[in-house]
């Protein structure tokens, strides 16, 4: 039995016309394509064109997830209100007003990724 430990965060930005919408997820996939397919969006085609993705793969990608959309919303990223994007639907970000990119998304990735590792780290000084 194969164990891979290291589960991926994700940042997907998901182009509808000209707004960006953009979504935090933890997931235990090998294929980023096998979770995008499995949003199951109505009428939307998540062609490779309006479809990016970064992810990072890492033992605290759960945890990293839970912290990256709480600083999301701390930030004030608007979440996007949009049952037509399937599973998940509650996760993205973005609206036509305040359209949110990957890259927004993403800084909120890597800085709680770097606010868990200076947990942990603080956690054995003391």
């Amino acid at each position: 039995m194969k164990i891979n430990l290291f589960d991926k965060v994700y940042a997907i930005e998901l182009k509808l016309d000209k707004d960006s919408l953009s979504k935090i997820g933890y997931t235990t996939h090998e294929k980023m394509e096998t979770r995008i397919a499995s949003f199951r969006p109505i009428g939307i085609d998540l062609n490779a064109d309006n479809v990016k993705v970064k992810f990072h793969e890492t033992l605290l990608a759960k945890s990293v997830e839970r912290l990256a959309k709480e600083i999301a919303i701390e930030r004030g990223y608007p979440k996007t209100n949009n049952r037509n994007l399937g599973n998940g639907w509650t996760e993205w970000f973005g609206t036509p007003e305040s359209p949110i990119t990957q890259n927004d998304i993403w800084s909120c990735i890597m800085e709680a990724k770097r606010k868990l590792i200076a947990e942990i780290e603080n956690r054995g000084k003391e």
